[in-house]
């Protein structure tokens, strides 16, 4: 794995405030608004965590998190949601393909940071 996390989201600001927020950890951050490129992104490079919108144009996240967790070159990389649903379904959804976590839009400037930190820490 590579010690970078690639942020996956079709609105750039979500991800410049991801970005923002993760500031202090230290990780290269790569921001992608589509899945296909990020498919490409993430065989090549291996991110040490992706966080993945759900709701994209295209191939959404859920699709996305169930591709990465099928083939056995990226299954084992975490994938945390990140999503304005409110919806229960959609977090038991993607948390059933494989996502280590759900973290729900608009995110908490303490907590969220705290968060992201910690599921570094045990795929350190």
């Amino acid at each position: 794995m590579s010690d970078m996390i690639l942020i996956i989201d079709d609105d750039p600001l979500v991800g410049l405030v991801v970005e923002a927020y993760l500031a202090d950890i230290g990780c290269p951050i790569q921001l992608l608004s589509d899945s296909l490129s990020a498919m490409e992104v993430i065989k090549r490079k291996k991110p040490s965590l992706i966080l993945l919108d759900l709701c994209m144009p295209g191939i959404d996240g859920l699709t996305l998190c169930r591709r990465l967790k099928a083939d056995p070159e990226t299954r084992d990389l975490p994938i945390v949601a990140i999503s304005g649903s409110a919806k229960d379904a959609d977090r038991r959804a993607i948390l059933a393909q494989g996502a280590e976590a759900f973290i729900k839009k608009p995110f908490d400037s303490d907590s969220f940071p705290k968060e992201i930190a910690e599921i570094l820490a045990r795929h350190a």
